[in-house]
């Protein structure tokens, strides 16, 4: 399992399924320290799902440019 001892979290996107404070609080469980914003001390970032103003699905986006470039 993972430590997250005095980790710096970041969450962005939706989360599905949890809200915001039961993710946060679910990360004080583990000892990590939860953050409302990336910072350079941020150790994990959380993406949840995120849209574009048209709804497409922005992983699957960034999966197609990472798909891209690794080929």
């Amino acid at each position: 399992m993972l430590d997250l001892r005095d980790c710096e979290i970041a969450f962005t996107g939706r989360l599905t399924t949890m809200t915001r404070d039961q993710a946060f609080s679910l990360a004080k469980v583990f000892g990590a320290k939860p953050q409302n914003w990336v910072t350079k001390q941020t150790d994990y970032l959380v993406v949840g799902l995120i849209e574009t103003a048209l709804g497409e699905n922005v992983f699957r986006i960034f999966s197609r440019v990472f798909a891209g470039r690794l080929s």
